[in-house]
């Protein structure tokens, strides 16, 4: 299983040119790739202001909606829990 990501590169101090690149993450099941999109990506560059990631398929984006708002999944994989 993988999903396919989006990396969105941006420079907020002057004309703000935008690069896009496509990536996968690749996992066992749907909630290894989650938790890595989590774990690696949005956790750890939260805050970039210059880096933004997104999942492209609407389905997986839906999923992850779910399984970020379960509390233990947020924990277990590093979110700010105080």
């Amino acid at each position: 299983m993988e999903i396919k990501v989006r990396k969105i590169n941006s420079n907020y101090n002057t004309t703000r040119v935008e690069t896009a690149e496509d990536f996968k993450i690749p996992g066992e099941t749907l909630d290894e790739c989650l938790a890595t999109y989590f774990r690696e990506y949005l956790n750890r560059f939260k805050y970039v202001n210059d880096l933004n990631f997104k999942l492209i398929d609407a389905e997986v984006q839906e999923a992850y909606k779910v399984w970020i708002s379960d509390v233990r999944n947020y924990a277990a994989n590093g979110g700010d829990m105080w």
